[in-house]
């Protein structure tokens, strides 16, 4: 074991190892984490638009499709403007984003959500958010709040926002789910929504159903294979299979060496040399 450990930390066993680093991280970001990433998110969120208050502004909302209590999820939110000249504007001429100049006006979206268990039309208690910029805070309790008000300055064009949340008491109640409203809290008009991806509640409703493996699963993908972290497992993978190579390689030539003497020993024995 101590002339593997010496042939690794030999200069010759450090050039091989960074080599076969430099290679398994090249490859893995060219091609692994592309269809990793993909794979995540399509198994993991869903996605979902709507239009409104003014025709003009487009919502997507990014909505994970489970949720737990001991473990954030993420919800994410693009605010954009939709803005389709009828004629190619020339170099002088500015272009509007709204004829009816509502899109400059601020907009607030309001955030809340209802856990709901089968065959019971009473919502048990509310999910519980937290905004992205307050996430070091997420290990008090008290910061979360029940409802949440994200404002968007449209004068500004699009704009993303990021909250977490989660459920307060663990549950496993099959198909219990969590009911998420998102409202437009600026004025009296309503988003009008279209669905670009299934719910996994297999109806209208915006939801995430409650399932702590789900998320125990998604979150050992995300922190395991995902950047940071997979820059840090790599290596490690590389120095352990390297290490494991070295040593078995290292006990093969000595069963083969061990061999050699053996037959060496038949036969001088059969030649009377002994």
């Amino acid at each position: 074991m101590n002339d593997v450990k010496d042939n690794i930390l030999s200069v010759n066993g450090w050039l091989v190892f960074v080599f076969l680093t430099f290679t398994a991280i090249l490859g893995y970001y060219s091609l692994g984490y592309p269809i990793l990433s993909s794979e995540l998110d399509k198994n993991f969120w869903y996605k979902t638009t709507a239009s409104g208050p003014d025709k003009d502004i487009l919502l997507e909302v990014r909505v994970p499709k489970y949720v737990a209590s001991f473990e954030d999820s993420e919800i994410s939110f693009t605010v954009s403007i939709d803005s389709a000249p009828t004629a190619m504007p020339s170099a002088n001429t500015p272009t509007a984003t709204s004829t009816s100049g509502e899109s400059e006006k601020p907009l607030d979206i309001r955030v809340s959500g209802k856990l709901m268990i089968p065959d019971d039309a009473t919502p048990k208690e509310t999910a519980l958010f937290i905004k992205d910029k307050d996430k070091d805070l997420k290990l008090q309790e008290n910061n979360y709040v029940s409802q949440i008000l994200l404002p968007f300055d449209l004068a500004q064009g699009g704009q993303s926002q990021k909250i977490w949340t989660h459920v307060a008491n663990p549950y496993f109640s099959q198909n219990a789910r969590v009911v998420f409203t998102i409202e437009n809290a600026s004025s009296s008009s309503a988003f009008t929504w279209s669905a670009t991806e299934e719910s996994p509640c297999g109806n209208s409703e915006i939801c995430a159903y409650v399932n702590p493996y789900g998320v125990f699963r998604r979150a050992a993908i995300d922190k395991l294979l995902l950047p940071p972290w997979s820059n840090t497992v790599i290596p490690i993978a590389v120095f352990a299979s390297y290490g494991c190579r070295r040593r078995f390689s290292r006990a093969h030539i000595g069963t083969q060496d061990t061999g050699k003497v053996k037959n060496a020993k038949k036969t001088n024995m059969y030649l009377g040399l002994n």
